[in-house]
């Protein structure tokens, strides 16, 4: 069931439309908002963690290269180089002494060198802090921060990240290892190789002094990915937590961003190294920081947002307050008040409106007297309707009463003739239906072959019609134009006469009707156009009805589906076939 529509006031849809497009503009103020302050957020975060990963690149740097100064030192101490050169000298043993006091004094400048020491160039170990203990046949070639230096020029010092010291007995801890060849300053020989072990919390202390913020933390890997420095270095090599270290060396790019983490990575490289500084943000900070600036902006959208309702409310009366003046004055029209005032002020529009109105009445007043004039020309041309409907039945009366008289006087001719029209009028009246029985039908086309049979005397005619298809309804007088047609333009001039057949039965749920004649037939030009309404200069014309028409009144009743169909040849004939849908109701669906 369709629901019924609710009539609304044109304040409410003014302040209902101003509403919707204020919250539209609220949502889509809000999304931009919302992007683009995430966006100014996510830059400034990046930007300030850019910053502190540049200090803190330059104080790692810093500290590295006095490492380095310190290496170097080492590398120029003469007492190391004398020793070196030859260990088995006469005052080698002085000599070796002399550069271990000067060794066991250097972690006392720098508190995060762990360890310091000296290897001669069988990779024998030369020095060894007095806390330490070498481990038997230990073979340092295979310590990753041996290799790493092998990997750099003779003299270069090369800085390996994080590591557990293994080459030592009992104490194993996590160092930075800082290796350089000793050379022969004179032939530029290798001598030896020192190792200086820097404590890898070196670099929190550095981050002690610069303020990262609540959640923000920084961590360094080597050029082959290998953690140097993590704030949860265990939790890194326990496999408890990861970074992606591999997408850090691959990219190019200064920034990346993972939201499956939660992360937002700052990349830089460490002056003076091959290490890089990743500096680590979280995505829901930065959420939430732009939605505190999106809650300000909602809060006072909000306030504009009432007092534009406010507003909209003024003006909705404003421009209400005339068409509620006007529908009064209409209501009044409603009630049959046809002098209510439209004399309305308010806008243009309005006034317009209220004189259209008020033009109107006017006229409706005219037409209502004029209504009353042409009622009374109305009821005298239904009587005259009604009296001319009289002549036919009239006329089929009067033929009842020829047959009566010619019964009585024993004229067979007059009787057939006159009962074959009495029965031809009645069928064409039909107590007024359009909708006949196939059997009416059939009875009123064969009075029809009657009275002309008796002007006609050449004219023969068969009509079969099945019994199941007598039942059946169809429009009325469809047939007999046809066979008017047939005898009127094809057997009435032919010298032998000729012979028209009809044919009616029911197949696959259609009504059939062939109506076929010997007569003159049709030229191609003729049939071509048969269906084509008349024309002045070319009536095609069936019993008074044109072929058209009858097409026409087909397609009305049933549709395209069901029609008319006309085969001819000169002077052969010409076949007629109507197809109709089977049914039994009175009226066409």
């Amino acid at each position: 069931m369709k629901k019924a529509r609710v009539p609304k006031r044109i304040s409410t849809i003014i302040i209902l439309c101003f509403s919707l497009f204020m919250i539209a503009i609220l949502i889509i103020m809000s999304v931009l908002s919302y992007y683009y302050s995430y966006e100014s957020m996510r830059e400034r975060t990046i930007a300030d963690t850019e910053v502190i990963l540049s200090q803190v690149g330059k104080n790692i740097g810093r500290y590295i290269s006095n490492i380095e100064s310190i290496s170097e030192i080492i590398n120029a101490n003469q007492d190391v180089l004398t020793y070196l050169k030859d260990p088995d000298a006469e005052n080698a043993g002085l000599t070796r002494t002399n550069f271990s006091n000067f060794l066991n004094y250097l972690p006392q400048i720098d508190a995060n060198i762990v360890s310091i020491f000296i290897f001669d160039r069988e990779n024998r170990p030369v020095y060894v802090p007095a806390n330490l203990r070498m481990k038997k046949n230990y073979d340092i070639t295979q310590d990753k921060w041996y290799q790493n230096m092998e990997n750099y020029k003779a003299g270069q010092p090369a800085l390996t990240g994080t590591q557990v010291r293994v080459m030592t007995e009992k104490e194993n801890p996590w160092v930075l290892s800082l290796a350089q060849r000793i050379l022969n300053t004179a032939t530029g020989e290798v001598i030896g190789t020192q190792l200086v072990e820097l404590n890898y919390s070196v670099i929190d202390d550095i981050l002690n002094d610069i303020s990262l913020g609540t959640r923000v933390y920084i961590f360094v890997i080597d050029s082959e990915g290998q953690m140097v420095y993590h704030p949860q270095l265990q939790l890194i090599y326990s496999g408890l937590k990861t970074e992606e270290t591999a997408q850090v060396l691959s990219t190019q790019s200064t920034t990346l961003e993972f939201p499956e983490q939660n992360k937002l990575y700052s990349i830089s490289d460490i002056p003076n190294t091959e290490f890089k500084m990743v500096g680590v943000s979280y995505l829901d900070e930065i959420v939430a920081s732009a939605r505190e600036m999106i809650t300000l902006y909602i809060i006072f959208t909000l306030v504009m947002v009432l007092a534009a309702f406010i507003g909209a409310v003024k003006i909705a009366e404003y421009i209400t307050r005339p068409l509620s003046r006007l529908e009064l004055a209409v209501n009044e029209v409603e009630a049959g008040n046809l002098d209510a005032d439209f004399a309305i002020q308010g806008t243009e529009e309005i006034e317009k409106f209220a004189g259209s109105l008020s033009a109107m009445t006017g006229n409706v007043k005219q037409l209502m007297k004029q209504i009353v004039v042409d009622q009374e020309m109305i009821r005298t041309s239904e009587l005259k309707a009604l009296q001319s409907q009289i002549n036919p039945h009239f006329l089929y009366n009067t033929l009842d009463s020829i047959v009566w008289i010619a019964e009585e006087t024993g004229n067979e001719k007059i009787k057939e003739i006159t009962v074959a029209l009495a029965n031809y009028f009645r069928i064409v009246l039909s107590a007024g239906k359009d909708i006949i029985s196939v059997q009416e039908e059939v009875e009123h086309v064969r009075s029809y072959l009657v009275i002309q049979k008796m002007r006609y005397e050449t004219l023969d005619y068969h009509i079969e019609v099945e019994e199941a298809a007598l039942p059946f309804t169809m429009p009325k007088l469809l047939l007999q134009p046809i066979v008017e047609n047939a005898i009127y333009h094809g057997i009435k001039n032919e010298p032998d006469g000729g012979t028209i057949s009809i044919r009616g039965f029911v197949e696959d749920g259609k009504l059939i009707f062939i109506i076929s004649d010997n007569g003159r037939g049709m030229r191609p030009h003729e049939l071509k156009h048969i269906f084509e309404p008349r024309r002045k200069n070319r009536p095609i014309r069936h019993g008074g009805v044109a072929m058209h028409n009858i097409k026409e009144r087909i397609d009305l009743y049933y549709g395209p589906e069901y029609g008319m169909r006309v085969e001819s040849e000169y002077h052969r004939g010409t076949r007629v076939t109507i197809t109709l849908p089977a049914r039994k109701g009175k009226e066409p669906r």
